[in-house]
């Protein structure tokens, strides 16, 4: 099977999942309850308030020192951008098979459309679809030149859409960067900012398909976040869940709110900083 071979619509007019999208029973267990994740406001931060951004960095070093999770609202993004995100998701894969594997994503490369990830796995398959694009900062508009040339001029609303999209993002990324040099006590508070400036990101859409036997199936295995810094815009649907304290706990969405996720990168550091201050209390 590879992601061309794979139609969720078809696959959803059959009577059983296939046995390539069942998953063990200890990873599709369900959750043990709702996470209480910190609500951070960043208002004060992007307003350039020092008592209220030192309350912020507080809040995120607690949540990074415990499971690396929290939310973030008043973000900076331009109103009504994320709905618009949303919306142009679900256009998106509501396309015909035919147009979205004209994004399709070539083996080898980051940037495309993909259907269960099976161009890399025969076994576990996630049931959803994805559109992977790989951006920076711009120009050139590498999101919105990517979808357009695949999908055509009479699509390109979906490319200037993410693009702006992925630009709040970039900087919403750099702001979140400066907050964490803060919470972790750097001298030098934007260190991190420019460490990451001239970076590069990626920007996912996931889109999960209704599922006839759900408690075979996963949207998305378990996994952490290999990278720095991982920022979740979630529809009202629930699904997101967070492994803490020894369990899996889910993640409801919240209007208005951004799910942050401190990837291995940097939970290494909240990790060796929690356990010097262990040390100095012994």
């Amino acid at each position: 099977m590879n992601s061309s071979d794979v139609n969720f619509s078809l696959l959803q007019s059959q009577p059983n999942v296939p046995a390539e999208f069942f998953w063990p029973e200890k990873d599709v267990a369900p959750s043990e309850g709702d996470l209480d994740l910190p609500i951070i406001d960043l208002s004060g931060f992007l307003n350039g308030n020092e008592a209220e951004t030192q309350l912020a960095a507080k809040a995120v070093k607690k949540a990074c020192m415990a499971h690396g999770t929290f939310l973030v609202v008043n973000h900076g993004f331009k109103s009504g951008l994320a709905e618009k995100a949303l919306e142009i998701s679900s256009l998106f894969f509501g396309l015909s098979k035919d147009e979205k594997l004209r994004a399709y994503r070539i083996p080898g490369n980051i940037s495309g459309y993909t259907a269960g990830h099976s161009q890399r796995f025969s076994s576990n398959l996630p049931w959803n679809e994805t559109l992977t694009l790989a951006f920076k900062k711009g120009p050139p508009h590498v999101v919105e030149d990517f979808l357009t040339s695949r999908l055509g001029n009479h699509r390109q609303e979906i490319g200037q859409v993410f693009q702006e999209f992925c630009d709040a993002m970039n900087g919403l990324v750099m702001d979140l960067m400066e907050l964490l040099g803060i919470s972790m006590g750097l001298k030098d508070r934007t260190y991190y900012r420019r460490f990451f400036e001239d970076g590069s990101g990626i920007f996912r859409c996931n889109y999960y398909p209704p599922c006839k036997q759900p408690e075979k199936a996963l949207g998305v295995g378990p996994h952490n976040d290999p990278t720095a810094i991982t920022v979740l815009l979630q529809d009202d649907v629930v699904g997101l869940e967070v492994f803490a304290a020894g369990s899996w706990q889910t993640v409801r969405p919240r209007p208005g709110a951004l799910v942050v996720n401190v990837g291995d990168t940097f939970m290494v550091r909240y990790l060796l900083m929690n356990k010097a201050t262990k040390f100095s209390q012994q």
